[in-house]
């Protein structure tokens, strides 16, 4: 008798361990998940037809960034851009570069990555970079150092290359392609590349 009744008494123990334990995990995971949706899923603040303006430390004008819609997060400070289009201003305000891509982040540290059909056109017509084209692509607002990881496409006046990787900066005007270049000089290169340099667009060249 005194066995069975303790045969009982450790069933009913072990049945209450694994109902706790149960609503341990179920509460953890609730609470997993209001985290999740506090922090990552719902931002602060949503604008469609968005318009930002950057300014260096001296107030000069910077960088400007137009979107069709933006959301910020503010526990981590990142924003997100829908289809942006950013202008690169040098110190004498003028327009360096505009750059389109897909889908953008920028993070408090001023990084910029670019995701889905980046295109970068020069503005500037000393220089002899005009156009570059990848799929993502990451630049650093204060350097303005540029990488790319994807297969890139440069082009000029005078050359037309692509490769798997790429360093350059913005500021001056350089880039650097790495593994597996291919590079056309001539004339007109642009003309022997016709089908891949017409999906550049051509506004402000």
């Amino acid at each position: 008798m005194i066995y069975a009744k303790s045969i009982i008494a450790l069933i009913i123990t072990l049945f209450s361990i694994i109902v706790v334990n149960y609503l341990i995990k179920d509460r953890n995971k609730e609470e997993d998940t209001k985290i999740l949706t506090n922090h990552i899923l719902i931002p602060t603040c949503v604008s469609h037809q968005t318009q930002i303006l950057l300014y260096n430390p001296q107030g000069i004008l910077s960088h400007q960034i137009l979107a069709d819609k933006s959301r910020y997060y503010s526990n981590d400070e990142i924003s997100w851009f829908t289809n942006p289009v950013m202008i690169i201003y040098n110190e004498n305000k003028l327009p360096m570069w505009i750059i389109k891509s897909n889908q953008a982040k920028l993070t408090k540290e001023k990084v910029l990555f670019l995701y889905g059909n980046v295109i970068i056109n020069s503005l500037m017509k000393i220089t002899q970079l005009k156009h570059l084209q990848t799929e993502t692509a990451k630049i650093n607002l204060i350097t303005q150092e540029l990488t790319s990881e994807n297969t890139v496409t440069l082009s000029g006046p005078a050359f037309f290359s692509t490769g798997m990787k790429m360093y350059g900066n913005l500021q001056k005007h350089t880039a650097q392609i790495i593994g597996k270049v291919r590079t056309t000089y001539g004339a007109n290169p642009e003309e022997k590349n016709k089908s891949i340099i017409n999906n550049y667009p051509t506004s402000g060249l």
